[in-house]
């Protein structure tokens, strides 16, 4: 008989990627106004964005075609999955606890029959259960996935099922996930598997931030100096583009390949959960309390988030040690 969950959670990621594929395969034309008119909203955020742009001299190798060597099958997850969050804060290690009785109902793995990029979902349904969707690879990578994705769980749960978060509080909505991803690769250290795959998920990471945010950049430069309405972007348009930034139609369209909203949302919380990482490294009860504090703010606008992470004394920059320590490694 057929998990009930296969069938509610296979329906609803058809159809989130369903109209995912329709944005992606949409006309570039189409895609730029759409990122336009996002960008003109998220401005606050364009000096963070373009400092880290700026300390792009990762070269991206062949990392993600590499074959990682450590296998993890089913049991093996979920027992690293609940070893991991067993030495986190013990508030934390309750909910998950309560999570986690559910883990044969309520996770659902895919073999990314849907998107080749997709790694990992959570969404709450309208019975007020949690479910993770996520692409199952049967090595190191599904640990790190399940663990950041039991981060929104968590987050879901922390805040009460039936909390309705303000618009603004996307761009920081990965914070909850991210810092436990960080966490995650130090744990698969600690308990010694392959010393390459753990150097190479770490790289991956940090390979994807600096991709994300150039991508951003680029869009806000060309938002800037091309703002225009529908009817003008045209082929003249391309060409003006190309002669500024020396951005062809092709660069273009990997440019906007992804929508801005989404690229933005990973660079920013990665950006915070970052600095969330280095006062763990320095406190871990100080980092946990702060960390409960995040997850439950709820902010009409992007700046009374920012002024309450300030006020939390995150700031986030490229002094990071996660970028830091692996800049110097990957050179």
């Amino acid at each position: 008989m057929e998990n009930k969950i296969d069938k509610v959670l296979t329906s609803l990621i058809e159809k989130i990627y369903e109209l995912n594929n329709k944005i992606c395969n949409s006309t570039l034309k189409y895609k730029i106004i759409k990122d336009n008119e996002y960008l003109k909203n998220v401005r606050i955020f364009e000096d963070m964005i373009s400092t880290l742009a700026s300390l792009d001299n990762i070269v991206n190798d062949d990392i993600k075609y590499y074959s990682y060597k450590t296998k993890i099958n089913t049991n093996d997850l979920f027992e690293l999955t609940y070893d991991f969050y067993k030495k986190q804060d013990k508030k934390i290690f309750e909910i998950f606890e309560i999570l986690f009785k559910n883990r044969h109902d309520n996770i659902f793995f895919t073999k990314n029959k849907f998107d080749k990029y997709f790694c990992g979902a959570t969404y709450q349904l309208l019975d007020n259960n949690i479910y993770i969707a996520m692409t199952k690879y049967n090595d190191i990578r599904d640990v790190t996935i399940l663990i950041h994705e039991y981060g929104h769980a968590i987050s879901i749960y922390l805040n009460g099922l039936d909390k309705n978060k303000n618009d603004s509080y996307e761009p920081f909505s990965e914070i909850e996930s991210i810092f436990f991803e960080l966490l995650s690769f130090d744990y698969l250290d600690s308990i010694h598997l392959n010393n390459k795959d753990s150097f190479n998920s770490r790289k991956k990471f940090l390979i994807d931030l600096f991709c994300n945010a150039t991508i951003i950049d680029n869009k806000f430069l060309i938002y800037e100096n091309n703002n225009t309405f529908q009817d003008n972007i045209n082929n003249s348009y391309y060409q003006d583009i190309k002669n500024k930034f020396n951005i062809n139609k092709n660069d273009l369209r990997f440019i906007y390949s992804s929508p801005v909203e989404i690229d933005l949302m990973y660079v920013v919380s990665s950006l915070y959960a970052m600095e969330l990482y280095d006062i763990y490294l320095k406190n871990p009860e100080k980092a946990m309390e702060l960390y409960k504090k995040i997850i439950t703010l709820n902010y009409p606008t992007y700046e009374e988030y920012i002024n309450e992470l300030s006020n939390l004394y995150l700031f986030p920059n490229e002094t990071d040690t996660f970028i830091r320590t692996l800049k110097k490694d990957v050179k």
